[in-house]
């Protein structure tokens, strides 16, 4: 059997005394944070670059060595300040090697994650609008997304989980004009139509693959939104994989 190897992210309470780690920050709008540590510090005593993850977050490694910083933090803690960023997580990540043919899996990378703000889909009364930042100026959008994440929606691969709530349901994946949508006009997924791009996850739930290619709606995107509209289904989360 060959070997595969996954990292292993633990973010239990011990990885704050972890002194070779990660931490996980979400930059905010329109603020870039100095990455120049050896002037300003996002955490005293660490050098490093910032490591895009390409859902409009980055993370910093962090090994403090031998900086003197590490006589000090038992008695002074350690503190995370400076401006426009949160702190998401501190982890730390270790490879663990298992037996088998394949790697353990791939990761889920979820971007926008319904929060109850979105029922039951049903046409112009329910849907879900999403664009890129800056460009919803009429405040339609359920979300917005930074460029890293908004390309990837147009040019690359990302799933959108499901839930349907009634016995007939489909899914128009449009824009926000209406005017393109994607596979053509007036062609839903539905039960019997493409129903074989609705997986069934087994817990109630679908999930649809969706890789625009060179299908019309992606040149109207930047400027017309993107738009889950249909009927008779809950949009719980769009995700990508890596």
């Amino acid at each position: 059997m060959a070997q595969s190897r996954y990292h292993h992210r633990d973010a239990d309470a011990e990885s704050l005394a972890v002194i070779d780690g990660k931490a996980l920050f979400r930059q905010h709008d329109g603020v870039v944070v100095d990455a120049e540590f050896g002037e300003v510090h996002l955490v005293q005593g660490i050098g490093g670059e910032l490591t895009a993850v390409g859902d409009g977050t980055f993370y910093i490694e962090i090994n403090f060595g031998d900086d003197p910083i590490v006589g000090t933090l038992d008695d002074k803690h350690l503190l995370f300040t400076g401006s426009g960023y949160t702190l998401l997580e501190i982890y730390f990540e270790e490879e663990v090697w298992i037996e088998g043919d394949e790697p353990s899996g791939d990761a889920k990378n979820t971007f926008w994650k319904n929060d109850g703000v979105k029922g039951t889909i049903d046409w112009g009364n329910v849907n879900c609008r999403f664009a890129l930042d800056g460009h919803d100026g009429n405040n339609e959008c359920v979300a917005t997304f930074p460029e890293d994440v908004w390309t990837i929606i147009k040019t690359g691969t990302f799933y959108a989980l499901c839930r349907p709530d009634a016995d007939w349901y489909q899914i128009r994946i449009t824009n926000g004009w209406w005017d393109t949508q994607w596979m053509g006009a007036d062609n839903d997924i539905s039960p019997n139509n493409m129903s074989d791009r609705m997986i069934d996850n087994g817990d109630g739930t679908f999930y649809i693959e969706i890789n625009f290619g060179d299908d019309p709606i992606v040149g109207t995107l930047d400027d017309k939104h993107l738009l889950f509209t249909g009927s008779g289904y809950t949009l719980l989360e769009l995700y990508f994989i890596e």
